[in-house]
């Protein structure tokens, strides 16, 4: 189905759990950012196939919503092993796969350390790749207890394309998780480019007069902008 939030048109494709497995849940997407070719889901997943439009790469995008019990763990991972597998492109995953990857993620609580050998030796099979979390140590709390059970996961590809993938915890309100956000550029202003200088263009000996005659026809700027224009000259 399609709606519209002022004059953005987004898409929405919803899967309705039955009693035991909560409300269901839901991917919304923007279509001019996003443009989804087809949609695959289960009773606890969602896969989205299509095209980041920016950069025009295609890839899969889904949305998970993990059981409590190994049984049923082991029924998804077998049904998300054979949707990425049939449409093999580029996958990222995110939900909540309601089970820890390592002991310390885990305070206060029952930990199945079988359940995370099942999960990591899943998630190598794939190949995909844990994305790091900032901003917070854990994303679900009750009490006492806290936990790292809602994350991304993502292959090799989506780190070459996105070298800049970045994942934030956010503040909780009503429930008992944190939203997660998934930056694919890095929002953080590490401030100007540093010039690097390389000590082998001194071994040339045409280097130095080559320097001053550029350095020379300069044009009169800060020290900062003189650099930044240097720079095109070195590299060609």
């Amino acid at each position: 189905m399609r709606r519209m939030w002022g004059n953005d048109e987004y898409d929405v494709c919803e899967v309705h759990a039955n009693h035991t497995n909560g409300g269901g849940i839901v991917a919304v997407w923007d279509t001019t950012s996003f443009s989804v070719s087809n949609k695959h889901s289960g009773s606890r997943w969602i896969l989205l196939e299509g095209r980041i439009n920016s950069c025009n790469f295609e890839c899969c995008v889904g949305v998970v919503y993990g059981p409590n019990d190994r049984v049923g763990r082991y029924e998804l991972y077998e049904e998300l092993r054979n949707g990425i597998t049939a449409i093999n492109k580029p996958t990222l995953l995110l939900g909540d796969l309601n089970v820890i990857l390592l002991p310390g993620e885990r305070i206060g609580s029952f930990r199945c350390d079988r359940s995370m050998r099942e999960f990591s030796q899943w998630i190598r099979n794939l190949g995909l790749i844990d994305i790091p979390l900032h901003g917070i140590k854990f994303t679900w709390r009750r009490n006492e207890s806290k936990s790292i059970i809602d994350r991304g996961l993502c292959c090799h590809e989506w780190l070459t394309k996105f070298p800049n993938l970045n994942m934030v915890g956010l503040q909780r309100s009503f429930s008992d998780h944190n939203p997660l956000l998934l930056s694919l550029e890095d929002c953080n202003n590490w401030g100007p480019k540093p010039f690097r200088c390389y000590d082998a263009w001194f071994l040339n000996p045409k280097f130095k007069g080559f320097l001053n005659r550029e350095w020379q026809n300069l044009p009169n700027e800060s020290l900062h902008n003189k650099l930044k224009i240097l720079k095109g000259p070195l590299r060609n």
